[in-house]
C-alpha cells in the first residue's frame, strides 16, 4: 500500500471504483448467462441440422442412383452444365450482442424445369437441398465456435474483476479506513494532549 495516499477524497474514490467494479461484474455475468444460454440452445440446432442433413443426404444418394438408371452420368452432366447458379445470401445476426451468421438460399426458376426427366428434377431440388444443409451446419458450427472463443473471453474478464481487481479495492479501502480512523484518533490524542497544556500553563482544573 505505499503507492496509496491516505485521504478521505481516496477512500471516497476507492468505494467508487468498487461500486463500478460490482456493477460490472453482474453485467458480465449476466452477459455470460446469455452466452451460455445461446451456446446450448445452437447446440440442439446443429445436432437436428446434423440430422437433417444425414437424411438429405441418404435422399442424394437415392436421387442419384435413380437418376443414373434413366439418364446415365451423360445426361446428369449436361444438366447439371444448364443449371443456373444458386444463389445464397449471409444474413447477419446477434446472439448476446455477438454477430453470428445465418443463411438464406434462393433457387432461381428455372424455365427448363417443366420439361426436365422427373429423376432429374428431383435430383436437382435434393441436391439444392443438400448443400442448403451443409452451408447451414457448417455455420451453425462456425457461430458455437465463435460464442465460444468470447465466452473463454468473457471468462477472463470476469475472473480478473472477480478474483483480481475486487478484492485489491477491497482491501485498499479497508486500509484506507483504518488508517483515516487512527489518523482520527491520533489527532484526538493530540488534541487532548494541547488542551491539558494549555490548561495547565492557565492554571485551570482540567
Amino acid at each position: 500500500m505505499e503507492n496509496v495516499r491516505v485521504t478521505r477524497k481516496e477512500l471516497i474514490d476507492t468505494e467508487a471504483k468498487i461500486r463500478l467494479a460490482e456493477r460490472g461484474l453482474e453485467l458480465l455475468k449476466m452477459k455470460r448467462s446469455i452466452l451460455v444460454l445461446g451456446i446450448f440452445r445452437k447446440l440442439k440446432e446443429l445436432g437436428r441440422s446434423k440430422s437433417n442433413l444425414s437424411q438429405v443426404v441418404y435422399s442424394a444418394e437415392m436421387a442419384f442412383n435413380a437418376a443414373i438408371k434413366e439418364v446415365g452420368e451423360v445426361g446428369i452432366e449436361i444438366t447439371s452444365s444448364e443449371a443456373p447458379d444458386l444463389k445464397v445470401d449471409i444474413l447477419d445476426e446477434k446472439t448476446a450482442g455477438i454477430s453470428t451468421p445465418a443463411v438464406k438460399m434462393e433457387s432461381p426458376a428455372g424455365g427448363n424445369d417443366i420439361l426436365m426427366n422427373s429423376s432429374l428434377y428431383d435430383l436437382k431440388r435434393t441436391y439444392s437441398r443438400l448443400l442448403g444443409e451443409i452451408i447451414k451446419t457448417y455455420l451453425i458450427e462456425k457461430e458455437i465456435r465463435d460464442l465460444l472463443r468470447e465466452l473463454f473471453k468473457l471468462n477472463r474478464r470476469t475472473n480478473s474483476i472477480e478474483y483480481t481487481v475486487l478484492p485489491n479495492l477491497i482491501l485498499t479501502a479497508s486500509y484506507l479506513r483504518q488508517s483515516l480512523d487512527d489518523i482520527e484518533r491520533g489527532n484526538i490524542v493530540s488534541l487532548k494532549f494541547v488542551k491539558k497544556n494549555i490548561l495547565e500553563k492557565d492554571g485551570r482544573p482540567r
